[in-house]
Order: structure tokens, then C-alpha cells, then sequence
């Protein structure tokens, strides 16, 4: 079972810096262009989109345009309050995205921006996320990838360099193979999960990590170039239809 308290502890406490987004600009417009990409979702069409986990909006203003109506959930009350006076346009809340406050086939799209790696069990909130979609809709989604050396190196339990700081007690890195089971166990159909490359940062937790990140960042280039990126990129993407 997922401790709830420490997730919205560790989270009100990230928050009090101010507005945080791990990723710089590259990393973010990588992340969004797969998603995009995978889902079809058009950038003209007006729709109702959900983020969950959004933090302080990173992600969730990006998606607020063309007389969209965009909402954003997360577990972290503060980090909602900060999000809504960022981002006005869209409307924020605290909540759980095992319980999303949304009748059956409210939404058409669904984010879940670096959630499913923070669930002992995927399968709560993904059949949650079905529930709330209408038919046609989808739910799409990135997270860690643990195939990828780098993020196995830094935070797998098995690895002799790896380090807890800057993650919640909760997390862990999954595999494509779990997401994509999740997705198919939830009702989701013409399921995708696969690795992407240039999703670059501009901040870790650790001093040690922020040090490497300059190597990090080169190293997950390459890793696209020679072709290895949708087997060991840094992060999975993942898409699910509701039919």
C-alpha cells in the first residue's frame, strides 16, 4: 500500500522553494512531442484534459489552449495552491488519483506526469483513469525507465551507487513490461509503453547527481543516436485507449 502521508509530506516540503520543474526546456518539449505523438492528440482540438500528479503545472499549462478546459490533481495540497496562481486558465486541486472526483465519461485525455513509479499497485489508478474517460479517449503517461543504465545505476536498490535523495519512500523503477500489463488489466486497448531519448534535466536531488548531470545528459543523446533509445531511453511513455 502506498504511504500517502510521506508523498504529500515530501511534496509540501519540495514546494516551499517555489515552482519546480526537474526537466529543462528540451526535456520538457521531448516529453510532450512523444505524447503527443503517440496519443494523436491535436493541438487545435478543444478538450478535456486531467493531469494527474501535476505538481506546481509544469506540464499542465502547456495543454491549456484553444478553449480547453484543463484541470490538474495532485496529492500535495501546496503544490495545487501554487499551480492555480501560476496557472489561473486552468483549474487545480488536491486529491487522490486512486479517487479522481470526475463522473464515469467526463474526459477525453488523461496525463499521468511520473505517477504510475510512485504505486505499489498501478492498477487502482488506471482503472480510475478508465472510469473517467469517455469512449475514445486516452490516458498517456511517462516515467522512469528502469532498463536505462543510468537510472539503474542512480536509483535501482540493487546498485551499489544508487541513492534515496530526492525520491519519496514510495517510488521505484519500472520496466515497460509492468506498464503495459497495467494498462491492458485496467480495459485499455492498442496499448503502447516504449522508451524515448533527450529527456534532459536541469535538476536532481543529490549534489553527487547534480555534478553527473552534464554527463547524464550527454549520455542519454547517445543513446538515441546509435539507435538504443525505445529499449534503455531514460523514460517510458505509455498510451491506452478507451474503445
Amino acid at each position: 500500500m502506498q504511504n500517502k502521508k510521506a508523498e504529500k509530506e515530501f511534496f509540501d516540503a519540495f514546494v516551499q522553494r517555489g515552482e519546480y520543474d526537474v526537466f529543462d526546456e528540451r526535456g520538457t518539449n521531448r516529453l510532450l512531442d512523444e505524447l503527443k505523438k503517440i496519443s494523436r492528440i491535436d493541438s487545435n482540438e478543444r478538450l478535456r484534459i486531467l493531469d494527474v500528479g501535476c505538481g506546481t503545472g509544469a506540464f499542465t499549462k502547456r495543454f491549456a489552449a484553444n478553449g480547453r478546459d484543463v484541470f490538474g490533481v495532485d496529492i500535495s495540497v501546496k503544490s495545487a495552491i501554487l499551480a492555480q496562481k501560476i496557472t489561473p486558465q486552468c483549474s487545480f486541486f488536491a486529491g487522490d488519483g486512486e479517487y479522481l472526483p470526475f463522473e464515469d465519461s467526463r474526459l477525453e485525455v488523461i496525463l499521468l506526469s511520473g505517477v504510475l513509479n510512485h504505486l505499489p499497485s498501478m492498477l487502482e489508478t488506471l482503472s480510475e483513469c478508465y472510469r473517467t474517460l469517455r469512449s475514445g479517449g486516452c490516458c498517456i503517461g511517462f516515467d522512469r525507465n528502469g532498463s536505462n543504465p543510468a537510472m539503474w545505476l542512480y536509483r535501482s536498490s540493487k546498485s551499489p551507487l544508487a541513492t534515496r535523495k530526492g525520491w519519496t519512500e514510495n517510488e521505484r523503477l519500472l520496466v515497460r513490461d509492468q506498464i503495459a500489463s497495467a494498462f491492458e488489466k485496467a480495459g485499455f486497448q492498442e496499448v503502447i509503453v516504449k522508451g524515448i531519448t533527450g529527456v534532459t534535466y536541469q535538476y536532481v536531488g543529490s549534489e553527487i547527481g547534480m555534478k553527473l548531470l552534464r554527463i547524464y545528459n550527454i549520455f542519454e543523446n547517445i543513446l538515441g543516436q546509435i539507435g538504443l533509445g525505445k529499449k534503455y531511453g531514460s523514460f517510458l511513455v505509455s498510451y491506452g485507449l478507451k474503445k
